[in-house]
C-alpha cells in the first residue's frame, strides 16, 4: 500500500510532538512493509524539494507567511495547495493521512485529496486548532484546585473574539467543519479532544493514541553518564521538566512547586528541557529573587540520545500544563523510561497515566498537592520505582508503535 503522509512540519527542521507522532507512524507503517512519502512544508526557501530523512522519501513545500493570517490561510492556503496537488497526484498515493494543516497546507487539501479517485483520506487530530485559535483555557477554573471541574468544552464564539480580537475569521470554523467531512476518517488522540471536537460539532471521531517506539528509547549507559556530568546531576534527585517551554505548560506553577519541593528534599533539581525562550529567561529570574537558582538546570533543547538520556536520569517526569493538553507525549516518554509521572488533570494525559498505578493527576494550581506527589517518589525510591515499572508495561500494552499501526492499517482497509 502506498501511503502518503502531510504533516506541515516535519524532522529535521522541526521536532514537536506532532512531528514525532507523523515520524514514528511513518517508520512504522514502513517496517509493516507500507510504502510511505512524507509531504511536510519549510519557511526556507533554498530547502524545498525532495530529501530523504531516516530512509524516508519526504517532499518540501515552501510557505511563510505573517501568523496573523493564519485563520484564513489554514483553509486555503495558495501558495501550497495546487503544487501539493500536481505533486501528489505524481506519487499515486492510495491513502493519504493528514496531521494537523492548520498552518500551511491548509484544509481545502482535504477536498483535493478525496478527488481523487480510489484514494483513503484520513486526519489525525493532535491539537483544539480545528474550532480554537490558540491555547484552549477557557474552560478551566483557576481558583478550583480539584480534578473533577466536569469540564464544559464548549467555545463560545464572544469569548474567541474578545481575546483573539482581529485574529478572529467569522468564517473559520464553520468552513474547518466542512473541509473535514472530505476525510473518510477523522482520528483524536485522546477520548478528552475526541469529547471536546464533538462539543465544537465535530463529530463522527474516532481516537487513535499517539504511540511510542519501545526500542528507540534504549540508550547507551556513557551517553547517560556523559549527561550526568555535563549537567552536574551525579547525587541529585531530578525533577524531569520539557517540551515546548510556555506560561501554558505550567512554568510558573512548577517554579512555585519547586519551592515546596527543596523544602523538603534539598538535593532536588528542576531540569528544563527546550530551548531558551523569553520564557526560560523569565523563570531564570524568577528563581533568583526565589533563592532557589541552584535547583534550576537548563540544558537547552535536547533529541535523539540526549534527550531520552535525560528522561534516564530523572526520577521523577512532571508536565503540569494549565491549558488543555490533548495526550501529553511526555509523560508517554517517562512511562517508557521507567519513572513516575506527575501530570496535570486538564485533557488527555490523563488518559496516558493511570492516577495511583504510573503516576500521579493532580491540578497544577493546587500547588501543594502537586508537590506533594513529586516529594512523595523523591523520598520513597521503591514506590517511585514500581510505579515506573508499571508505567513501563502500559506502555508497551497500549501505546507500542506496533501495537497502534495495526489498529492503523485497519483504519486504512475501511
Amino acid at each position: 500500500m502506498r501511503i502518503l503522509i502531510v504533516t506541515d512540519f516535519f524532522p529535521p527542521e522541526s521536532y514537536g510532538g506532532v512531528e514525532t507522532q507523523a515520524l514514528t507512524m511513518a517508520q512504522g507503517l514502513q517496517k509493516a512493509g507500507q510504502e510511505v512519502v512524507v509531504f511536510t512544508t519549510t519557511q526556507k526557501k533554498g530547502q524545498t524539494g525532495w530529501l530523504a530523512y531516516k530512509n524516508l522519501p519526504v517532499f518540501r513545500f515552501y510557505s511563510k507567511y505573517h501568523p496573523r493570517w493564519r485563520a484564513y490561510k489554514s483553509l486555503y492556503n495558495r501558495d501550497v495547495i495546487w503544487k501539493f496537488w500536481a505533486e501528489m497526484r505524481r506519487v499515486g498515493p492510495e491513502v493519504v493521512h493528514f496531521h494537523n494543516i492548520h498552518t500551511h497546507f491548509s484544509y481545502y487539501a482535504l477536498k483535493l485529496a478525496r478527488q481523487e479517485s480510489g484514494v483513503k483520506v484520513l486526519i489525525s487530530l493532535h491539537d483544539v486548532m480545528s474550532f480554537h485559535y490558540g491555547k484552549f483555557v477557557e474552560y478551566i477554573n483557576p481558583t478550583k484546585q480539584t480534578c473533577d471541574q466536569s469540564p464544559n468544552y464548549k467555545v463560545l464564539v464572544w469569548k474567541l473574539i474578545k481575546r483573539f480580537k482581529r485574529w478572529y475569521n467569522p468564517s473559520r470554523n464553520t468552513i474547518i467543519r466542512h473541509h473535514l467531512k472530505y476525510a473518510h476518517k477523522r482520528l483524536a488522540v485522546s477520548y478528552e479532544l475526541k469529547k471536546a471536537l464533538e462539543a465544537n460539532k465535530i463529530e463522527n471521531i474516532e481516537v487513535l493514541y499517539n504511540s511510542i517506539d519501545i526500542k528507540a528509547w534504549q540508550v547507551d549507559f556513557q551517553i547517560i553518564a556523559g549527561l550526568k556530568e555535563r549537567f552536574n546531576l551525579n547525587n541529585k534527585k531530578v525533577v524531569l521538566f520539557g517540551g515546548r517551554i510556555s506560561v501554558w505548560k505550567g512554568s510558573q506553577q512548577i517554579i512555585d512547586i519547586m519551592r515546596i519541593v527543596v523544602q523538603k528534599v534539598p538535593d532536588a533539581v528542576l531540569v528544563i528541557m527546550g530551548e531558551k525562550n523569553k520564557v526560560v529567561e523569565q523563570i531564570l529570574e524568577q528563581v533568583q529573587n526565589y533563592k532557589i537558582d541552584k535547583h534550576i538546570i537548563t540544558t537547552g533543547y535536547l533529541t535523539g540520545d540526549n534527550l531520552r538520556a535525560a528522561y534516564q536520569v530523572s526520577d521523577v517526569v512532571v508536565m503540569p500544563s494549565i491549558c488543555f493538553d490533548t495526550f501529553g507525549l511526555a509523560c508517554l516518554e517517562g512511562m517508557v523510561c521507567q519513572k513516575p509521572v506527575v501530570t496535570t488533570c486538564f485533557g488527555g494525559s490523563q488518559e496516558v497515566v493511570k492516577h495511583g498505578i504510573t503516576g500521579y493527576v493532580a491540578n497544577p494550581y493546587n500547588l501543594r498537592q502537586f508537590a506533594g506527589y513529586i516529594i512523595e517518589f523523591l523520598q520513597d525510591s521503591k514506590k517511585a520505582r514500581q510505579f515506573g515499572e508499571r508505567g513501563y508495561r502500559r506502555a508497551v500494552e497500549v501505546f507500542a508503535s506496533q501495537k497502534i499501526i495495526a489498529q492503523l492499517l485497519g483504519f486504512y482497509k475501511f
